[in-house]
């Protein structure tokens, strides 16, 4: 008996696989063939078929087509046994469908793989009349065992072959190394990313790429991870033939044998260094200022909340200083930005060099700049670092021909005893520093939080808010108000900011409070209405009627020309519904001159125009008041709302509110609706309508027709 259990095939790539085949060649009286033929016959049938399986091989080792192998089988066959008509048909392995199914009467066997798999059926039928003999089964079980083999190993050839493509043609690195980590194999791109061949790494390590560079720790780390889930993946920094690193994004995977162990690793690698290195760059110009190499306003905001965490973990202080140099303007008109920046670069690197090490100066753009000092046991502690600041930047710089001497003004605020957040801190030291700078430069200036309403107010002069009338700079941002129950929009208020060109976005109590009692209050308040009527009349051109609501002082609704200006405002826009307008007053402001504000609201309810008693219950409340004040809405003050989940007394004047406004037949709405919670009680204690945070911010103008747009039921309100 001739048993050849494997056939060996090797790609043109150097890729050698086995694969098995069990042929047994039984000769003479062991086949089950020459047992049913004469010893002579059986002799010579058995020696034909030991010459086909020799011929068969031949052809399979000479790398002959399948079609040509399977002919050669079925010759073989018919040759045999001339009363055979045989053919194979091969089968579609997706589908488990054997094309070209025989129609005629006939027998066939299944031509079935090691694994089981049919790959299609041997099919027989006789020249001659009845039925094939037991010989004729005998050859068509022989034929479909041989064309098995046959089959399945040209369909291991067309695997490895593409397995053998793929590991050549790869865009990533392939290293194969045995247990021990010799190095058995490795692609093409392995070669064209590290410039080791493949004579010199076969028998190699991995070793040979390891970096100097590249920290000891990630390798136990590797193998650790190795060994428990099979897999490691990271980056890491290997070393190229020429000596120069590369960054590779690498996976280690390990190969097991049938029982589990491992026989094999297989590492796949491509080169990142540039995508790397770009990302780094991107990062960095994210992070720093191009000029001077500080952090920028980013990074800056990042240290900053950093600092703050760590004060609280260690009842440590923390210091923000903001930099403004005095005098660089004047130097940068007179010798140009080149000259200016140098002067900016030298200075960044001076005071950098007095700070402590933990310490972060940053530069948010043009000649100003943050520091920000940390760990700090004493508040005082921060002063003896401002003091090295103003002599770094006061001593002369020489750029070119020029000396140039610059000073500076730093206003500084301390963490915790200013308790603010990162952005609050930086507006702090920012209002100190302009302290400083009207105390006479060259100096620094600790916020008082004691005293911040008076440094506003002293800050933000009648003047420039005048300027800022003139300069367009004050806008009107809107504020929705909803009916809580069917979320319809049932108006806006509109609120007045100051957009600031150096400090921002002012909210109302940064300012108004200096005009409260000033005629430019007067001018103010008329540019309100005016500015409100001309929105609501754009949005009534767009289709979209909304209610506008403004906030009236009780200086410009006891003018003289209140009425009359309103009136002429009315006509210069000519609206949907005249009760589109509301104004809005304070409880306080009337019941400053009852009288005259009744008078003056009555007259604008002949117009059209509604009113509503804003913050009510702050004031000094009464039946007789709320009894002789013609307005048709109350507002509760949001100070009650905000806190009546909790509050039991602030719940009783919320309640009360509600049912004095029902008793008066006065509509009523509730400020500071910040939850759904607040909204679900309002709506069970009687007040549908409702503002605040909870529903919407306020907003610009042309934000709100998209929030219209879009506004949809917020997760708030699905209770």
């Amino acid at each position: 008996m001739i048993k050849i259990n494997a056939l060996s095939t090797t790609s043109d790539s150097g890729v050698t696989a086995s694969v098995p085949v069990a042929l047994e060649i039984v000769a003479q009286n062991q086949s089950a063939v020459s047992q049913l033929l004469p010893d002579k016959a059986g002799r010579k049938l058995a020696q034909i078929r030991l010459q086909n399986h020799y011929r068969i091989l031949k052809m399979l080792s000479d790398n002959a087509g399948l079609d040509s192998v399977l002919q050669a089988i079925v010759a073989y066959v018919e040759t045999a046994n001339s009363s055979l008509i045989c053919s194979i048909r091969l089968a579609d392995v997706n589908a488990s469908q054997v094309y070209d199914w025989p129609t005629t009467p006939c027998l066939w066997e299944s031509i079935v793989s090691i694994k089981g798999q049919v790959l299609g059926i041997f099919v027989i039928s006789s020249a001659q009349v009845g039925q094939p003999d037991a010989t004729a089964l005998e050859f068509m079980k022989y034929g479909a065992s041989l064309a098995a083999i046959v089959i399945e190993k040209k369909m291991a050839e067309t695997e490895l072959r593409l397995a053998s493509s793929v590991f050549d043609h790869t865009h990533e690195g392939i290293m194969i190394t045995d247990v021990n980590g010799a190095i058995l194999k490795v692609n093409k791109t392995f070669t064209s990313i590290t410039g080791f061949d493949m004579l010199d790494a076969l028998g190699n390590t991995p070793r040979m790429l390891r970096s100097p560079n590249q920290a000891a720790e990630l390798f136990p780390l590797m193998y650790e991870t190795l060994a428990a889930n099979g897999q490691w993946s990271g980056e890491i920094c290997n070393r190229h033939k020429n000596g120069t690193d590369f960054t590779s994004k690498m996976t280690v995977s390990s190969v097991f044998d049938a029982a589990g162990q491992t026989v094999n690793y297989v590492a796949m690698f491509s080169d990142v260094t540039e995508s790397t290195r770009h990302a780094l760059q991107l990062k960095y110009i994210a992070h720093y200022d191009d000029l001077t190499g500080l952090p920028n306003r980013v990074l800056l905001a990042d240290r900053l909340q950093q600092a703050i965490i760590q004060s609280n973990r260690f009842q440590r202080s923390v210091a923000v200083g903001f930099i403004d140099l005095d005098g660089f303007k004047a130097i940068n008109d007179a010798w140009g930005h080149s000259t200016g920046d140098a002067l900016l670069s030298v200075l960044a690197l001076r005071m950098k060099a007095v700070l402590r090490e933990g310490d972060t100066l940053a530069r948010i753009g043009g000649d100003e700049f943050v520091v920000v000092l940390v760990d700090m046991t004493l508040e005082q502690d921060y002063q003896v670092v401002m003091e090295r600041l103003l002599q770094a930047v006061s001593a002369p710089v020489q750029i070119g021909p020029q000396l140039l001497h610059v000073s500076a003004s730093i206003g500084v605020t301390l963490y915790p005893a200013d308790r603010s957040d990162p952005d609050l801190l930086m507006r702090h030291a920012d209002q100190s520093m302009y302290q400083a700078k009207q105390l006479g430069r060259n100096r620094f200036h600790l916020f008082d939080v004691a005293e911040d309403v008076e440094i506003q107010t002293r800050q933000l002069s009648l003047e420039q808010i005048e300027r800022a009338l003139k300069n367009h700079e004050l806008v009107l941002f809107y504020q929705p108000k909803i009916n809580m129950r069917t979320q319809q929009l049932i108006g806006v208020e509109a609120l007045i900011r100051w957009q600031h060109p150096e400090r921002g976005l002012l909210l109302p109590v940064e300012f108004l409070p200096q005009i409260e009692n000033h005629a430019l209050s007067v001018t103010l308040g008329y540019w309100v209405i005016d500015t409100a009527l001309a929105q609501m009349s754009q949005w009534q051109a767009l289709g979209q009627n909304i209610p506008i609501s403004v906030n009236v002082s009780a200086r410009h609704l006891q003018h003289d020309l209140f009425v009359p200006q309103l009136q002429e405002l009315l006509a210069r826009y000519p609206l949907y519904q005249r009760d589109f307008l509301e104004l809005e007053l304070l409880e306080t402001s009337a019941l400053q001159d009852i009288v005259k504000v009744s008078s003056v609201l009555n007259a604008c309810a002949a117009m059209g125009v509604r009113s509503a008693l804003d913050d009510f219950g702050t004031g000094y409340s009464s039946l007789a008041h709320l009894k002789r004040l013609p307005s048709e809405v109350i507002k509760i003050d949001r100070h009650f709302v905000r806190d009546m989940l909790e509050d039991p007394d602030d719940l009783a004047i919320v309640k009360g509110i509600i049912g004095l406004s029902a008793a008066f037949c006065r509509d009523v709405i509730a400020e500071g609706v910040e939850t759904y919670a607040h909204a679900s009680l309002l709506i069970e204690l009687g007040c549908l309508q409702g503002q605040g945070f909870g529903i919407a911010r306020s907003m610009p103008a042309d934000s709100f027709p998209n929030w219209l747009e879009t506004w949809q039921q917020s997760a708030i309100w699905q209770a």
